[in-house]
């Protein structure tokens, strides 16, 4: 009888880590858990763009851990993987600071995340845990100590001395990266190269600015005081883990394409046995307050309309803050003739309700 294996197969390979760094260590719930939602979204662009050049053997918290068993290292080609990642990943960013909502320390210091590339040829071994497919092996240590090294700039691609013999480099090529020699751990003095991506970064476009968008005048119904700053509600308003919890016979928020909202994501609501498709609009501040615009797409019976959450800021304490609605009109005439007037009257009746909820849970 045969002892039974887990592993399943070891092969010469390419090892290839892209690592995020940048964020602090964040004490608020929220920074916390919007940090993991954005490097999330972040290691999911990753992988999209990696493609299928390399399979994924698992995340590695801010890192992801990728394999190639079934072709040689090919520098040039995998050098502009890494850059294509590299340009994407900072352009996601920029769009990300463009669109935010949330103003906590984690939403705020996005700009200052920072890719770097590991790049390491050796044998991989893999094998079985539970039907998922892991790496073992002195190859894979030996990447992962590369991550830390004393490179002084924060992006770089980083090639081993394994990599770039396997990969038969032209001397021109080997020729623009910079050579180091370091006392790594448990590996002793080790030759690397790398190539900084800094210049990369700085050609990255601006997003260009949002479309500016005309709503219609929206009279708000009475203003309630609130003890707490617009930022503050601004986030309770747009943050679905806190929205659930104030308003009304709300049962269900699915965020659509993004982990957090921000201007222009959408997500569906259920709103006791009606769904709608909400888009977030517009927010606009300024030193007196804040206006969140959002459109609203009832299902059945087929509504559009805009919610506006007007926060006017009192003192640095307190906030007064007001719903109002704007009903399209209906290709349907009975629609508009009975219908809208009679939800005209029951949304500024609930917009009152969900006001001293907001209020109730802001101020607990």
């Amino acid at each position: 009888m045969h002892a039974f294996s887990p592993i399943t197969d070891s092969n010469t390979g390419i090892i290839f880590i892209p690592d995020i760094s940048g964020f602090t260590q964040f004490i608020k719930q929220t920074e916390i858990s919007h940090s993991q939602h954005i490097i999330t979204e972040l290691l999911e662009l990753i992988i999209k763009e990696t493609g299928e050049e390399f399979s994924v053997s698992e995340i590695e918290g801010d890192a992801v851990l990728f394999y190639n068993t079934n072709s040689s290292p090919d520098f040039e080609k995998l050098t502009q993987l890494c850059i294509r990642i590299f340009k994407k990943f900072h352009q996601h960013l920029k769009y990300y600071a463009r669109d935010r909502i949330c103003q906590c320390g984690a939403c705020n210091s996005t700009e200052k995340l920072s890719l770097k590339f590991i790049l390491h040829s050796g044998t991989i071994t893999r094998y079985e845990v539970g039907g998922h497919q892991k790496l073992l092996g002195e190859d894979v240590i030996v990447a992962h100590r590369f991550l830390k090294n004393n490179i002084k700039q924060p992006e770089y691609i980083l090639f081993s001395e394994n990599f770039i013999k396997a990969s038969k480099i032209e001397a021109t090529q080997l020729e623009t990266l910079s050579m180091n020699e370091e006392k790594l751990e448990g590996l002793g003095n080790t030759i690397f190269y790398y190539q900084p991506l800094r210049s990369y970064k700085e050609h990255i476009e601006e997003p260009p600015p949002r479309s500016a968008i005309a709503f219609p005048q929206i009279k708000t119904g009475r203003m309630v005081e609130i003890l707490a700053q617009p930022k503050e509600l601004l986030l309770m308003l747009a943050e679905p883990d806190h929205r659930i919890k104030w308003m009304k016979s709300l049962k269900r928020i699915t965020l659509r394409d993004q982990k957090i909202n921000r201007i222009l994501s959408s997500h569906e609501c259920l709103i006791g046995a009606n769904q709608l498709e909400v888009s977030i609009e517009d927010v606009i501040a300024n030193d007196l307050g804040i206006k969140l615009f959002e459109r609203a797409r009832m299902k059945r019976p087929q509504i559009d309309f805009i919610v506006l959450y007007h926060l006017e800021k009192v003192d640095g304490k307190t906030t007064r803050i007001g719903i109002g609605n704007h009903f399209f009109k209906s290709k349907n005439w009975a629609t508009n003739l009975f219908l809208l007037p009679v939800l005209s009257f029951m949304f500024r009746f609930l917009n009152q309700i969900n006001l001293r909820r907001l209020k109730k849970y802001a101020e607990k």
